[in-house]
């Protein structure tokens, strides 16, 4: 086997003294001799050790690599939250740097000069308001007075002999504007002093009511307990045909109080209540704006039919169309008189139940009355008319 020794290695390494290049040509010639000797007596080659050397280099490589590609996907994720922060804080420098050369922005102008004709308005309203006020005292100082529920005021002025039957333009009177506060012994001092507990409002918006409509309204039971022991009509109805119970029921499950308080004085809601809907003879129109806190002169009420709006906005459920023949039967089971007296066996809560099915069939037969009438309404009007 030829040798593969170079007598390079014999030549003098430049940079060093010539006893040391002696003594490392001496070993380095021994080292490469052995090392051939050994190559060829084995006949083999040092191969496997430099293949896994190259391979763990390369496992090495392909390693750093991906850690790199990782590593660079991390760095190009932005971070949303920081760049909107810092895009505000800039955008706001900007805008005060600007702002501070040139003056305050147009729509700034715009909503500070709004700003101010409110406040302007405002105020004047309120001067208004507080004329308006004085001028309701001088002329009208019961109804103001029980309005704020100030009893020692109502007091000393029914001591002076003030008239108790004042009224407003509106018609409202000392009771009815007392279901403001509905303070009670500013509701029994003015019932001790002889005021009317029927009395009722004009018609129009103000829809004839009752001081006990304004007092269910007003929610204030014990106001209502002392109009309903002194007379008041329990079962009144306004200009739409409501009721006390249809302004209570209107509360829903929070009116139970209420309800109760007008069942236990035979209150019904106007759809049971037998007699006609008062008549409404005053327009909206003819009604002047009456010297109250809630009028504003500045602003006249428009020449609109309320009514008819809230017919419009807020219709009645109308009853629903059933044949002649379930008509006649029901109107033969309402007309017929429950017995229980003599059955045996009949427990309360049957007796409660029948009477309470005997009621229903009375309301389902008075709807059905209401529909046979507007359906020959409809049928006698002209085409024209609908």
């Amino acid at each position: 086997m030829a040798s593969r020794f170079s007598f390079r290695c014999l030549l003098p390494n430049r940079g060093f003294g010539p006893d040391h290049n002696r003594t490392r040509s001496r070993s380095f010639i021994l080292a490469h001799a052995s090392t051939t000797h050994a190559m060829g007596m084995t006949r083999r080659t040092p191969a496997k050790p430099a293949k896994e050397a190259k391979k763990a280099s390369k496992q090495t490589k392909t390693l750093a690599k991906d850690s790199k590609v990782v590593r660079q996907k991390v760095v190009r994720q932005k971070d949303p939250v920081g760049f909107m922060v810092r895009y505000l804080f800039v955008l706001f420098i900007v805008l005060g740097v600007t702002r501070a050369a040139f003056g305050p922005f147009p729509l700034e102008k715009r909503m500070w000069a709004k700003r101010a004709d409110f406040l302007e308005k405002r105020a004047e309203f309120r001067a208004q308001q507080k004329v308006r006020e004085e001028e309701m005292k001088q002329t009208l100082p019961l109804i103001f007075a029980a309005g704020e529920g100030d009893l020692p005021e109502v007091q000393r002025l029914l001591a002076e002999g003030v008239d108790i039957n004042q009224v407003t333009l509106a018609g409202e009177s000392v009771l009815h504007v007392s279901g403001i506060k509905g303070n009670p012994e500013v509701v029994d001092a003015l019932i001790k002093a002889g005021a009317d507990v029927n009395a009722r409002t004009r018609g129009g918006t103000y829809l004839k009511m009752t001081p006990l409509h304004w007092m269910v309204y007003g929610r204030h039971l014990s106001g209502m307990r002392l109009l309903l022991e002194n007379g008041a009509d329990v079962n009144a109805k306004n200009t739409k045909g409501e009721t006390c119970a249809d302004i209570a029921e209107g509360f829903g499950p929070s009116g139970k109080h209420e309800m109760e308080m007008l069942l236990e004085y035979d209150g019904k809601p106007g759809r049971f209540v037998p007699g006609d809907v008062p008549e409404d003879d005053v327009a909206d129109d003819e009604i002047p704006h009456e010297l109250s806190s809630s009028d504003d002169a500045s602003h006249p009420s428009p020449d609109v039919d309320l009514d008819a709006l809230r017919d419009i906005t807020n219709p009645k459920p109308q009853p629903a169309k059933i044949p002649e023949k379930a008509f006649e039967q029901v109107k033969a089971a309402s007309n017929e008189k429950i017995q229980l007296d003599g059955e045996d066996g009949v427990t309360d809560a049957q007796k409660a139940k029948r009477e309470r099915a005997q009621i229903l069939m009375k309301r389902f037969q008075e709807q059905a009355l209401e529909l046979e009438k507007l359906h020959n309404q409809v049928k006698a009007s002209e085409p024209g008319e609908l």
